[in-house]
Protein backbone atom coordinates (compact mmCIF):
# COMPACT_ATOMS: atom_id res chain seq x y z
CA UNK A 1 0.00 0.00 0.00
CA UNK A 2 1.88 2.97 -1.28
CA UNK A 3 0.90 6.03 0.56
CA UNK A 4 3.39 8.78 -0.81
CA UNK A 5 6.89 9.19 -2.01
CA UNK A 6 8.52 10.11 1.59
CA UNK A 7 9.60 7.77 3.97
CA UNK A 8 7.12 8.01 7.47
CA UNK A 9 10.71 9.63 9.13
CA UNK A 10 10.82 12.03 6.81
CA UNK A 11 7.32 13.72 7.00
CA UNK A 12 7.46 13.82 10.69
CA UNK A 13 10.89 15.40 10.38
CA UNK A 14 9.01 17.85 8.06
CA UNK A 15 6.16 18.40 10.36
CA UNK A 16 8.69 18.63 13.74
CA UNK A 17 10.98 21.29 11.29
CA UNK A 18 8.38 23.54 10.66
CA UNK A 19 6.69 23.84 14.03
CA UNK A 20 10.48 24.17 15.39
CA UNK A 21 11.18 27.09 13.42
CA UNK A 22 8.17 28.91 13.67
CA UNK A 23 8.48 28.81 17.42
CA UNK A 24 12.21 29.77 17.13
CA UNK A 25 11.45 33.00 15.07
CA UNK A 26 8.63 33.92 17.32
CA UNK A 27 10.90 33.77 20.23
CA UNK A 28 13.30 36.08 18.04
CA UNK A 29 10.96 38.52 17.34
CA UNK A 30 10.00 38.41 21.36
CA UNK A 31 13.87 38.91 21.93
CA UNK A 32 14.56 41.77 19.61
CA UNK A 33 10.90 43.53 20.50
CA UNK A 34 10.87 43.37 24.47
CA UNK A 35 15.08 43.19 25.03
CA UNK A 36 16.05 46.77 26.56
CA UNK A 37 19.24 46.38 24.73
CA UNK A 38 20.51 44.19 21.58
CA UNK A 39 20.20 40.28 22.49
CA UNK A 40 23.54 39.87 20.26
CA UNK A 41 24.87 36.61 21.75
CA UNK A 42 21.29 35.02 22.61
CA UNK A 43 19.81 35.97 19.31
CA UNK A 44 22.96 34.31 17.39
CA UNK A 45 22.73 31.10 19.21
CA UNK A 46 19.10 30.84 18.96
CA UNK A 47 19.07 31.53 15.39
CA UNK A 48 21.84 28.95 14.78
CA UNK A 49 19.87 26.68 16.75
CA UNK A 50 16.64 27.19 14.10
CA UNK A 51 18.59 25.40 11.86
CA UNK A 52 21.16 23.03 13.33
CA UNK A 53 18.41 20.64 15.71
CA UNK A 54 16.48 20.35 12.18
CA UNK A 55 19.74 19.34 10.46
CA UNK A 56 21.16 17.13 13.23
CA UNK A 57 17.87 15.39 13.36
CA UNK A 58 17.23 14.67 10.05
CA UNK A 59 20.87 13.57 9.76
CA UNK A 60 20.07 11.24 12.33
CA UNK A 61 17.09 9.95 10.81
CA UNK A 62 18.74 9.36 7.34
CA UNK A 63 21.85 7.54 9.40
CA UNK A 64 18.87 5.30 10.85
CA UNK A 65 16.90 4.72 8.13
CA UNK A 66 20.45 3.82 5.70
CA UNK A 67 21.25 1.29 9.08
CA UNK A 68 17.76 -0.45 8.81
CA UNK A 69 17.96 -0.74 5.23
CA UNK A 70 21.38 -2.66 5.09
CA UNK A 71 20.00 -4.95 7.82
CA UNK A 72 17.27 -5.96 6.06
CA UNK A 73 19.23 -6.88 2.98
CA UNK A 74 21.17 -8.85 5.26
Amino acid sequence: METGKWPLWTRFWLLFTAIWVAVSLLHALTLLTLAEEAPGDRLWNLLLATILVPATLFALGWAWARFRATRRQR
